[in-house]
């Protein structure tokens, strides 16, 4: 294949996947009919989903709430059109408040601007599929015997 070609071909999956990167990807799930979402979140066991365009962040909210003589507690992950970063660290890509309301609720919010906000970082399958073109583009014009020891 030669390397206009493979520039081409770059520039047409780089140009489907623009839209891709701009929607943030976020764990949705509500502990209250499952379990599972509660901490502590396993992630391997849970699809990320790709949030609607206009929400920039992904959020994690902890109600707590005191009824029937007992404390209860309930995690809710979802995608945010909205949220509050620390205003003091612009670098922050997260950032937790609480807020008290009336009779016995609690309730914590964190927002984050990074795909799986519960997830440790990995290399994306993505991130390989839109590099791999471009490596194989750089490569095809280095002539690599040259490189090789004798």
């Amino acid at each position: 294949m030669d390397s206009r070609a493979i520039c081409l071909l770059s520039l047409i999956v780089v140009g489907f996947s623009i839209h891709i990167a701009y929607s943030i990807q976020c764990y949705q799930c509500n502990s209250y009919d499952d379990p599972g979402c509660a901490d502590f979140f396993d992630n391997k066991t849970y699809v990320i989903h790709a949030c609607p365009e206009d929400a920039k962040y992904c959020r994690k909210v902890v109600q707590q709430a005191y009824y029937e003589g007992e404390w209860h507690m309930r995690f809710i992950r979802q995608c945010a059109k909205e949220g509050e970063l620390d205003a003091t660290n612009p670098r922050q890509d997260w950032s937790c408040y609480d807020k008290l309301g009336t009779y016995r609720v609690k309730v914590k919010y964190c927002h984050c601007r990074v795909d799986g906000c519960n997830s440790a970082p990995t290399l994306s399958s993505k991130t390989i599929l839109l590099g791999l073109p471009f490596l194989l583009a750089i490569f095809s014009h280095i002539d690599i015997r040259g490189l090789l020891p004798v």
